[in-house]
């Protein structure tokens, strides 16, 4: 977390976060949104899973973390990974790959063994 944390990429420890504590895959994680979370029942919606739409338990930990994170928003409705690009054609995040697997490396972890899902 600290690595992530020290990351150049400022959501890169969100990320980091995010993974162990639902055990989402890296694409699911990026497309997640605000809107999505029900911070009572401690459930995120995920709507293009890859085997179809679930509801996805999450952590109190975690809950708190993304309900820390969105009244820090201006849209705390959308997009937890907004684009980085203002010019993107997409609003969510694509990727994250260099970003975790630097900080994996900052870590002193083997990045071939602690992979993003």
């Amino acid at each position: 977390m600290r690595a992530g944390i020290d990351s150049a990429d400022s959501f890169c420890w969100l990320f980091v976060a995010i993974g162990p504590n639902t055990a989402m895959r890296h694409s699911e994680i990026l497309a997640a949104r605000f809107d999505n979370i029900d911070f009572e029942q401690l459930r995120l919606f995920v709507p293009d899973a890859k085997a179809g739409q679930r509801v996805q338990p999450i952590t109190r930990e975690l809950a708190e973390i993304l309900r820390a994170e969105r009244e820090m928003r201006e849209d705390r409705a959308g997009w937890i990974f907004p684009s980085l690009h203002k010019d993107s054609r997409t609003v969510d995040r694509a990727r994250m790959d260099n970003a975790f697997r630097g900080a994996v490396v900052r870590a002193g972890l083997d990045p071939e063994l602690v992979t993003r899902t």
